[in-house]
């Protein structure tokens, strides 16, 4: 099964459906305004931001590393002069301690865990395994009692781009956006819950990448939207995966342990900020902050450098009122729903707002798999950019934004059959939204420690920042016709 970026559009576990949408009125962007020299955090000071997330991450929702992390946006809200608000809301928060697999005293190799999974004792649980076969076509009638071997095979490959219609411009305007198979990543949606493992009474689960070389595998951490559940489950990789496969075969035992602790009522908090403009119009800027590594989730660096750069501003510089939202439980597998709550809890503020911006994914460079080779390495290049809108006035002023910057190989995509990411929300009240969500390979990996930042690249990261303020700059100038797509800029 190929999972192309037209596929991860169209997950409803990211999105929400679109409606069928008219081609809008063409849209003219104005040039955009320079920005205030010194207003924005220089790279290397972004980049020191980033190098303290990656030290707490894992920054799982309601770990000590995310609420560290929430703390230190607090701290940069208010060094802007802003007054964070906070509301906090709890959840059995599920700490990994220790996972492994043994067949006799042979130690085999883990790749990764399936978070809120299990758990085991310390010592774990042993017990026959029993082969179900690959999804989509799996067989659970011999899984009583025992550990389940369940084959996910995402697919990666790179096919002819996307359809007429669907791609608004990119940046550089000549590049050609491959149709990009996303191996691992796509295992968010191959990899089935455990829902069938526990209704057949299955002692754990381990799920075994196929199509995925070794490396691109290692601390990938997923499915991260499934509901919790009893059943203790790990992942490994090809070369692990065949030699269960036979010990299976014949009848072996093994000892699977996913040893995780559970936190009752650990406390996590949505943080946000309003900034008054001369109306009470307002634009929405967002985010998550929760996540397993330093680009899943970054984006708050941006909002609080957007933070930073409009509150030095005038106030008669600024039209319209800015939100600066971010918000917890992306990663809470559906105990906690932050972005949403918020939404319903603060319905003046939607009802006020004429654009949305959702920033994720930030300073991502391209890895990528081989899985023929068993080989996972960098391009050389940085990770496509996808700016989503469902309006082309929004992505025409994201690809005039972006030029001159290090936010290179990036496109403007109107989405169809779901709108993804934190901006889902938003768009699905009515809101013009702009979601800038980058996915490269390694988005879910958890690795204990480091946080995965020696695949990201300051520059990259100090370009996107930019962008995302020429954006704002321009939609606070813009008429609400304008940023409709009703009417033509001047």
């Amino acid at each position: 099964m190929t999972i192309t970026r037209k596929d991860f559009l169209k997950a409803g576990a990211l999105g929400i459906l679109l409606p069928h949408l008219a081609t809008p009125t063409p849209f003219a962007t104005n040039s955009l305004p320079n920005l205030a020299p010194g207003n924005l955090p220089s790279a290397d000071e972004l980049w020191k931001w980033l190098e303290q997330l990656a030290a707490w991450c894992p920054a799982a929702t309601g770990s000590a590393g995310h609420t560290a992390f929430v703390n230190f946006l607090d701290q940069q809200l208010r060094a802007a002069k802003l007054t964070p608000q906070r509301k906090t809301f709890h959840l059995p928060y599920w700490e990994p301690k220790a996972w492994s697999l043994k067949a006799g005293d042979e130690k085999l190799h883990v790749t990764g865990y399936r978070p809120y999974s299990g758990p085991t004792s310390a010592s774990g649980v042993t017990a026959p395994l029993y082969n179900a076969g690959t999804v989509p076509n799996l067989d659970y009638s011999g899984a009583s009692g025992k550990i389940v071997l369940v084959e996910v095979a995402p697919a990666p490959d790179r096919g002819s781009g996307h359809r007429a219609g669907d791609l608004i411009g990119t940046y550089p305007a000549n590049a050609t956006v491959p149709d990009v198979g996303y191996g691992a990543l796509g295992a968010y949606r191959t990899a089935p819950d455990l829902k069938q493992a526990q209704q057949a009474g299955a002692a754990g689960v381990i799920y075994i990448w196929n199509n995925v070389s070794d490396g691109n595998a290692e601390d990938q951490a997923a499915p991260f939207t499934a509901p919790p559940s009893p059943v203790p489950a790990l992942w490994v990789g090809r070369s692990t995966g065949q030699k269960l496969k036979s010990l299976a075969a014949s009848g072996a035992s093994i000892n699977l342990t996913m040893h995780a602790i559970s936190h009752p009522d650990t406390p996590t908090d949505n943080i946000w900020a309003i900034l008054p403009g001369k109306t009470d119009e307002a634009i929405i800027i967002n985010t998550h902050t929760d996540g397993c590594n330093a680009v899943e989730e970054n984006g708050a660096l941006g909002v609080v450098a957007l933070a930073k750069y409009f509150g030095k501003l005038p106030a008669s510089d600024r039209n319209r009122t800015l939100v600066f939202l971010m918000t917890t439980g992306h990663f809470a597998h559906g105990l906690v729903r932050g972005t949403q709550d918020w939404i319903n809890t603060n319905p003046d503020l939607m009802k006020k707002a004429v654009a949305c911006v959702t920033i994720e994914h930030l300073g991502a460079t391209e890895w990528v798999d081989h899985p023929a080779a068993n080989e996972y390495k960098p391009s050389g290049e940085y990770e496509w950019g996808i700016a989503y809108t469902p309006r082309h006035p929004e992505g025409d002023l994201f690809l005039k934004a972006v030029q001159g910057t290090e936010a290179k190989n990036t496109f403007a995509f109107r989405p169809e059959g779901s709108y993804p990411g934190e901006g889902a929300g938003f768009f699905r009240a009515g809101i013009p939204t702009l979601s800038y969500i980058p996915t490269p390979q390694y988005l879910f990996v958890e690795p204990v420690k480091g946080g995965a930042i020696d695949k990201l690249d300051k520059n990259r990261l100090h370009g996107e920042v930019v962008t995302f303020t020429r954006c704002v700059v321009a939609l606070d100038k813009m008429t609400v016709a304008e940023i409709r797509g009703e009417v033509k800029s001047a």
